[in-house]
């Protein structure tokens, strides 16, 4: 579920039980055990080779940071999640990874969203950038307690 009003995301209740709302571009609250408050945003950017850029503004990039470019000629979306550069146990790996590809599928216009690389997940279809963010950006708010220390933090 997405509603664009309170931004709030719930990918289905059995791979995603912890629901986070908060008006957008103000604070994130976790539910369910998450970190607490996160004041972040997410904006549109310029970047080379991408016809339309999404990133995340955050204090804790290696931890929290996720940006989405659109590319026109392979039909999706490029969807880079940081932490996953750093997280590569088990079971929090297969964790994040489960609830990752919930989240971008749960964003209205999404149809698929298949792993590129490590870090990074495409996805098909015709949902907003932004939106892709800040799916995303709920799922890895809510682990970050559990992250931070792969990622050096």
């Amino acid at each position: 579920m997405f509603v664009d009003s309170d931004r709030t995301w719930q990918a289905d209740r059995d791979s995603c039980p912890r629901e986070v709302t908060a008006p957008k571009g103000r604070c994130w609250e976790t539910g369910g055990g998450g970190s607490g408050l996160v004041i972040d945003d997410v904006r549109q950017v310029q970047t080379e080779g991408a016809d339309e850029s999404w990133e995340r503004e955050t204090s804790e990039p290696d931890v929290r940071g996720v940006g989405a470019d659109r590319i026109d000629f392979a039909g999706g979306w490029n969807v880079t999640v940081a932490v996953m550069e750093f997280v590569q146990e088990d079971p929090l790996e297969s964790e994040l990874r489960r609830r990752v590809a919930a989240a971008l599928l749960s964003v209205d216009g999404a149809e698929s969203a298949g792993e590129m690389d490590r870090e990074v997940w495409f996805v098909t279809g015709t949902p907003s950038g932004e939106a892709l963010v800040w799916a995303v950006a709920a799922v890895v708010d809510d682990l970050a307690d559990q992250t931070r220390a792969y990622a050096g933090g």
